[in-house]
């Protein structure tokens, strides 16, 4: 509970996942100090903090943290004692290096993947115009072939029509000239025949003799 008062957090600065604390973190000095100045000195200041909090409401708390250092203190002070505790110590840690990264490994960091892409679309703004100059080009060129032969035909068209057009007056013409010739030709038969036959005694018919006779 957030509220639960934790003497060992409260009064001796040992947070909760570092406990149950062993001998050493409980007097505040280094795992393994064989120094037994340093460790009877650490034991009597701590144990003199503990003790102005056994009078107040949770002095029987203060009073179990003053046991369990005088329990430490005695075992770090004699050697035997201290080598016995220091082996458990040291097996203890090595298993909690080994089965610690198993238990909770660390989490890798978050790296943010890029957006998924459709195949074939493109992925920025220079392929989007590369693509649509891709696609617009054969448009583009299909255009002005068609473009080309357009204007390729009508230049036919007109140069071809010019030429029909010239022919045919030629044609025209000639054909005027030589009809114009026919008709000259025919007249001048038509009076050479008339002239022919007025000068022919045997051309007046008997009808005219009669009217010459009377």
């Amino acid at each position: 509970m957030p509220d639960q008062f934790d003497p060992y957090h409260r009064w001796l600065g040992i947070p909760s996942e570092k406990q149950p604390p062993s001998h050493y973190a409980l007097l505040a000095i280094e795992p393994f100090e064989d120094n037994p100045d340093v460790i009877e000195s650490a034991a009597d200041q701590r144990m003199a903090h503990l003790r102005n909090f056994q009078t107040g409401e949770h002095g029987t708390l203060s009073q179990k943290l003053l046991n369990e250092m005088a329990a430490a203190r005695i075992c770090l002070l004699n050697p035997d004692k201290k080598a016995a505790y220091d082996q458990k110590l040291r097996a203890k840690i090595n298993v909690n290096k080994a089965v610690l990264p198993m238990a909770a490994p660390p989490r890798p960091e978050t790296v943010a993947e890029p957006a998924l892409v459709a195949a074939g679309e493109p992925t920025s703004m220079a392929e989007i115009a590369r693509r649509r100059r891709w696609q617009f080009g054969p448009m583009i060129a299909s255009v002005a072939v068609v473009a080309v032969v357009g204007v390729g035909l009508i230049v036919w068209g007109l140069n071809s029509g010019g030429w029909s057009t010239e022919d045919g007056d030629k044609i025209a013409k000639h054909d005027n000239i030589a009809k114009h010739d026919n008709v000259a030709k025919h007249d001048n038969i038509a009076k050479h025949d008339g002239d022919e036959t007025r000068d022919d005694p045997s051309s007046i018919s008997d009808e005219g003799l009669d009217d010459a006779t009377q």
